[in-house]
């Protein structure tokens, strides 16, 4: 049995990296941390795989890990032929994710899988999101495109027609309403919240390209953290506003002085789950919102007068806005 192993990714935390590991052919990959929001989320024992077991267009319970030797390894996704995205699917993976509040699944953090997009790497859960795009699934006003999750699948946003956004748009609608429908069962699979509030919820102030930058306004614990030779990692516990990060390489950690802008960012990520998921929050401001907001994030790839019926909603996009009427009406001023 070969167990040579090769390091990948960043570095974090005095120098530990993701250890890449061929057993018999397979390929495997030890994380130096919890994979907890990995098989809570995208595990094919996941509790909350039993949920969508009948929903054809989500099938994303596919990560597996094995035990060896006392460590715990995940296997690797094998990439597939994705000459045919189902974009419709799609749609809806993104609108898991945004009622689940997980962030920075980007280009590197998604895998084009045989049947559809499967993340890979889940650190940053249960945020307060307003647009999918924080997501980095899709692009928006501050992801480009090359960097967003479908850059995996495509070099240019010009490659997407209106068609493929359509159907992004409906998956999308449609998973956020089915999200509305078992918010409660969710809650009540989610494990106890003491165990939760014990896992690492990671906050992530710039990517590692911004790093490498070298910007103006690095504050004393990404400096620290620079001048070792890591990419700066930083972690959210429990109910706690603080954030963390690793003093010693023995895993002594101490708080975050946090400039007042940074805390704002740090301030929307580890949320109550019974927040997140409050049907009232899915019904009256993730779903609408997010329903706009992902609309007006493929603008160049839409007519300017168009109509998209949903099963109980009507999507109006205009010249000067796009309008979403369910029960209520609602309406996003855009400027082309």
């Amino acid at each position: 049995m070969d167990t040579s192993r090769t390091f990948v990714g960043d570095l974090h935390n005095f120098g530990a990296a993701v250890q890449k590991t061929d057993l018999d052919g397979s390929i495997f990959y030890k994380k130096p941390r919890t994979t907890y929001w990995e098989n809570l989320f995208f595990g094919e024992s996941s509790p909350l795989k039993t949920i969508f077991k009948n929903t054809p267009l989500f099938d994303c319970f596919c990560l597996r890990e094995v035990n060896l030797g006392g460590e715990s390894l995940q296997q690797e996704v094998l990439p597939g032929n994705f000459s045919h995205l189902d974009f419709e699917s799609y749609g809806f993976l993104v609108a898991y994710c945004f009622c689940m509040g997980i962030q920075d699944l980007h280009h590197c953090n998604i895998v084009p899988a045989s049947f559809g997009a499967q993340p890979i790497d889940v650190e940053v859960v249960f945020s307060n999101l307003i647009s999918p795009s924080q997501t980095l699934l899709v692009p928006g006003s501050n992801i480009e495109f090359s960097r967003s999750g479908l850059g995996c699948f495509f070099q240019s946003q010009d490659q997407l027609s209106e068609e493929n956004i359509l159907a992004l748009i409906r998956g999308f609608y449609s998973g956020v309403t089915k999200l509305l429908s078992v918010s409660d069962e969710i809650l009540q699979l989610l494990p106890c919240r003491e165990r939760i509030s014990c896992i690492h919820n990671r906050v992530i102030f710039r990517s590692t390209k911004q790093y490498f930058e070298a910007p103006a306004d690095l504050f004393l614990e990404e400096k620290v953290q620079l001048e070792r030779g890591d990419i700066p990692y930083f972690f959210k516990t429990g109910k706690s506003s603080k954030v963390f990060y690793f003093k010693t390489k023995n895993k002594a950690i101490e708080v975050v002085g946090l400039p007042s802008k940074f805390k704002k960012i740090a301030d929307t990520i580890g949320w109550s789950p019974e927040i997140i998921l409050s049907k009232d929050r899915l019904r009256n401001k993730t779903l609408p919102i997010g329903t706009l907001s992902l609309v007006a994030s493929f603008l160049g790839q839409l007519k300017d007068v168009l109509i998209l019926n949903l099963p109980d909603a009507c999507i109006e996009i205009k010249t000067a806005s796009v309008v979403l009427t369910s029960d209520k009406k609602y309406e996003l001023r855009i400027s082309r």
